[in-house]
């Protein structure tokens, strides 16, 4: 069966969280109340118990399984179609903004000459203050370079759309297939 990027990459998220929560209810242990006034064997209870577990446990590594095979398909598709390349390219491009976005959040005017001033009046005064107040602050970015950062900031904006609408067509346009296992897992979880 083939399936679409799009498609196989809902199926592996759908079925790693069908079997996640499949496996919490296993991992809370093969323990089961049993009634004091019920005539059922033990020993049977127990088989009985222990064979619904197994089942559980069977369902769960299946769709371990089917999600592996998924998975590598999709890797295996997305550096074919170029899709790996787009996602990296994104993450380098978002990370560009976080960035962009934090440096033009803390520009600040700055008028060089009035530092100059200000230093030569601290470098050249007698009293405590010139040791008090031995520092200032200065910016190597200020509003002077706003419209630098913000065109970059809004090219990347640019590239991130057009590698969204990329991915979308490469998403829908590729196709990978599935095993006979992995549909017959994905159709026994009603995902397919």
């Amino acid at each position: 069966m083939n399936v679409t990027l799009r498609k196989a990459a809902a199926l592996a998220r759908q079925l790693s969280s069908e079997a996640a929560e499949r496996a919490q209810k296993l991992k809370a242990g093969s323990a089961f109340a049993l009634s004091v006034y019920s005539d059922t064997p033990i020993a049977g209870a127990i088989g009985e118990r222990r064979s619904r577990d197994d089942a559980a446990l069977a369902e769960v590594f299946a769709a371990q399984a089917a999600v592996q095979q998924i998975r590598s398909a999709l890797g295996r598709a997305n550096a074919e179609s170029g899709v790996g390349d787009l996602l990296a390219e994104k993450a380098r491009l978002e990370a560009e903004n976080g960035l962009l976005s934090a440096i033009l959040t803390n520009l600040q005017e700055q008028d060089v000459a009035a530092l100059e001033a200000e230093r030569a009046k601290l470098s050249n005064a007698t009293d405590m203050t010139r040791f008090v107040h031995g520092h200032l602050t200065v910016h190597a970015w200020t509003l002077a370079d706003y419209s630098r950062f913000a065109d970059q900031r809004t090219s990347n904006a640019r590239r991130l759309a057009d590698i969204a609408d990329a991915l979308v067509e490469k998403n829908i346009s590729h196709t990978i297939s599935l095993t006979p296992e992995t549909v017959a897992t994905c159709r026994a979880f009603g995902l397919i």
